[in-house]
């Protein structure tokens, strides 16, 4: 493949910075040298007063971190805008470069084996690895963030504002990471598959990680722990569904899964820069929102029970309800996730575009049993009224996200 240096600029830039070249490693070696220099005088120097000639004198505390910049061999891909079921913003920017292995703090933010036990793992045998491995790892990191960090065990050198730049550096690596895996399945790579997912399980430790940090320190206000948990969850599914279409590239239902992870991922996303932002709504209007996705999940649930039963031994009934389960199930985690900062019009847009689509779907999927013959009419009534349930559900959604726009 192609040598590629990549660089990532933090908060000072959205995008990350990616030259191809066969000078890599040099380029690495002479920016990491700077940086040394630069941070070694930062740290000499624990203070700096400045003073914009209009405003009183600020101190700033800088807190060293040595970064460095890695060289990693891949093929550049462009990857193409993805634009599920209606959703105004893509999980990816389109034709977006993507780059390889991240750049890592030095201040490496753990708790437990943390990621270098999983690198180990990973490329010195035992178990599973790649793509299968992650999927079996995937339940226990998420257990993870249930339990808060030893506030007396942080790392030596621990700072708010570093951790929450490891934070966000991880995330943008995973979200960047699982567009390279989506084009990997698509290219049937499965050698990439394997090495993307070594990368995403390092990086989606040092997130959890971070979080779980920052949900101790009393510096931090606001918690990052169920961003990490979305975007776990939809990295998770994923997953799953690569798994499958690397099996099988023309299986409709896990095509379908993956564009709805990839939904969910995109609102994992954006509640992070959010909270980031702190344009984040009270809770009474978040609690709206979340009861409401919970009573869709509840009407739902219901609407395709009736429909797995009266659908039995026709598969496509089957087909039809397994797709509307699995919108149903993308409506409701999308809306959950995206419930703190529904007042942003990217928030508003997903939800209400997804919970369109499902009322479509459970439409389509009402008319095509009252189409198909044999079907008892009891049952039929039953999914009449089930289906009349989750239209309610729907507009109840819909109608919670309507608040004042804050972007």
């Amino acid at each position: 493949g192609t040598r590629s240096f990549t660089l990532d600029f933090g908060d000072y830039e959205d995008d990350y910075f990616t030259v191809q070249t066969m000078e890599g490693e040099a380029i690495s070696q002479l920016i990491a040298g700077y940086i040394d220099i630069i941070l070694k005088r930062s740290k000499d120097a624990p203070r700096i007063a400045y003073d914009d000639g209009a405003k009183v004198a600020n101190e700033v505390k800088v807190a060293p971190i040595k970064a460095k910049a890695t060289t990693f061999t891949t093929t550049p891909v462009a990857v193409e805008q993805i634009n599920p079921l209606m959703v105004n913003e893509s999980i990816i920017q389109p034709a977006q470069m993507m780059p390889g292995m991240q750049a890592e703090y030095m201040q490496n933010y753990q708790v437990g084996g943390g990621p270098q036990q999983y690198m180990e793992q990973n490329l010195v045998g035992g178990g599973k690895q790649g793509l299968d491995g992650l999927l079996d790892d995937m339940g226990g990191f998420m257990e993870e963030l249930g339990f808060p960090a030893d506030p007396n065990n942080l790392p030596q050198g621990f700072t708010v504002e570093a951790c929450k730049q490891n934070f966000h550096m991880k995330s943008r690596g995973i979200l960047q990471g699982t567009g390279q895996l989506i084009q990997a399945v698509k290219s049937g790579n499965v050698n990439a598959m394997n090495q993307l997912s070594k990368q995403l399980g390092l990086d989606i430790q040092g997130m959890i990680q971070a979080a779980r940090n920052l949900g101790v320190s009393k510096e931090q206000d606001v918690s990052l722990i169920p961003g990490a948990l979305a975007v776990s969850e939809a990295v998770k599914k994923i997953l799953e569904s690569a798994k499958i279409l690397s099996e099988n590239p023309n299986d409709k239902t896990a095509q379908m899964a993956m564009k709805i992870a990839q939904a969910n991922l995109k609102a994992a996303e954006i509640y992070l820069k959010a909270a980031q932002n702190g344009t984040l709504v009270p809770d009474e209007t978040k609690n709206l929102v979340t009861n409401s996705a919970l009573a869709l999940s509840a009407a739902s649930k219901q609407y395709i029970e009736y429909s797995e039963l009266a659908g039995k031994g026709n598969g496509k009934l089957l087909g039809m309800t397994n797709y509307t389960n699995i919108l149903a199930s993308g409506v409701v985690d999308s809306s959950k996730a995206l419930a703190p900062c529904i007042g942003l019009n990217s928030s508003q847009n997903q939800v209400q575009s997804m919970a369109m689509s499902l009322g479509k779907s459970s439409s389509g999927l009402l008319n095509a049993f009252k189409n198909t013959q044999g079907i008892d009419k009891s049952l039929l009534a039953k999914l009449e009224l089930a289906q009349g349930n989750v239209s309610k559900a729907i507009e109840q959604l819909i109608n919670s996200t309507k608040v004042i726009p804050s972007d």
